[in-house]
């Protein structure tokens, strides 16, 4: 019996749940699969996915490489052509196609949460890798205005301007704290990561906050700071792009429960 092999790449990589969901999606499917991660070095990334070409079926991609791999692949989907950015890879007869399901999590994390953007004040905190998917999402959407956060204003400035974002205030992440009462905030920063502490503030908002960043048994370091009834972490968005990952390499579409999932990380 032919077993396929799925793999996340990026570095560092050691603490990344997708080999628990995605090992959880092979067995609840009962096909003959298996899915580990790879740290890969930078130094050895083109002849990693060489290696990849020849032997596996599928694959995803964390940071720092969801742009790198553009120039290795035969194709790329529009959405993901538009993102600038690739975290699944199709492979085919040694054909690699990318794709990018992370704004699937995203549209789909929105959707679970019942979040309306119709003439809402959204605010964005960053605007690196994570933040691409979303502003794509945000595109054209009729939101009363958009205030994306930044360190560097002239970045922020930039990457709004190629998504073509409209209704948009570029403010310097030093001035957080003049933000209140906004309608939907979202984290696409690493603020926090590594001490465990966001900025320190109290948020106060209306509708709806969502941290791309996840945290298992607890909120995340933004999501404690933040006052709202209605609010995720990234780990829905985490589920939602793995199975969208998981149906583009097996060609079908799957029901998995999602509760289940979180149980099943949880242990």
């Amino acid at each position: 019996m032919e077993m396929n092999n799925y793999c996340l790449i990026g570095n560092p990589v050691k603490h990344s749940l997708s080999p628990i969901i995605h090992n959880f999606f092979i067995f609840n499917s009962k096909i003959n699969a298996g899915y580990v991660a790879f740290e890969v070095d930078e130094r050895d990334f083109e002849n990693f996915v060489k290696f990849l070409r020849l032997n596996f079926d599928g694959f995803n991609i964390t940071l720092p490489y969801k742009q790198k791999i553009f120039k290795y692949l035969d194709e790329v989907d529009d959405v993901a052509y538009e993102i600038g950015a690739v975290n699944c890879v199709k492979v085919s007869d040694g054909k690699l196609t990318g794709f990018n399901t992370d704004y699937y999590g995203i549209v789909k994390t929105f959707e679970l949460f019942n979040v309306d953007l119709f003439d809402k004040e959204i605010v964005v905190v960053g605007c690196g890798g994570a933040a691409r998917p979303l502003f794509y999402y945000l595109k054209g959407k009729p939101y009363k205005n958009l205030i994306i956060l930044n360190r560097t204003v002239e970045k922020a400035e930039k990457v709004a301007s190629e998504f073509e974002l409209e209704k948009v205030k570029i403010i310097s992440l030093s001035h957080l704290e003049i933000i209140n009462n906004c309608d939907i905030i979202i984290n696409a920063s690493s603020i926090g990561l590594d001490n465990g502490v966001f900025m320190n503030l109290k948020l106060s908002v209306n509708d709806f906050a969502f941290d791309m960043q996840y945290k298992l048994n607890g909120l995340t370091p933004f999501l404690k700071e933040v006052e709202v009834d209605k609010k995720s972490d990234g780990i829905y968005m985490l589920i939602l792009q793995a199975i969208k990952s998981f149906e583009i390499w097996n060609n079908k579409s799957y029901n998995f429960d999602i509760k289940k999932i979180i149980k099943h990380i949880e242990g």
